[in-house]
């Protein structure tokens, strides 16, 4: 059985606000949960205790441009095949220094 998935950690986002982003694995949404500070942007997930189960179908940990992280509902982002590699490798280096 195969488990199905919106999206995929290292896949690019823009949310509904225009904010460039990268999908976590849990791995990397672990680590840097305490070191970069929550973003609470529209159409992030509010509720205790939520954010630590990312499902990627409605859960989608993602973190953005500005260095910092959400779970985010899968209505209010989507995927972008656009982004360029500059903007790509700024987020890895976010990443990176955070965990």
């Amino acid at each position: 059985m195969t488990i199905k998935s919106l999206y995929r950690p290292g896949d690019m986002i823009s949310a509904l606000n225009g904010d460039i982003g990268m999908v976590l694995s849990p791995d990397q949404f672990r680590r840097i949960k305490g070191r970069l500070r929550q973003g609470k942007r529209l159409g992030a997930f509010f509720a205790p205790g939520c954010c630590d189960n990312p499902d990627y179908i409605t859960k989608i940990p993602v973190i953005l441009r500005d260095g910092s992280y959400n779970m985010m509902r899968s209505m209010n982002i989507k995927k972008r095949e656009d982004i360029s590699e500059d903007i790509i490798q700024e987020i890895r280096r976010i990443i990176d220094k955070g965990g």
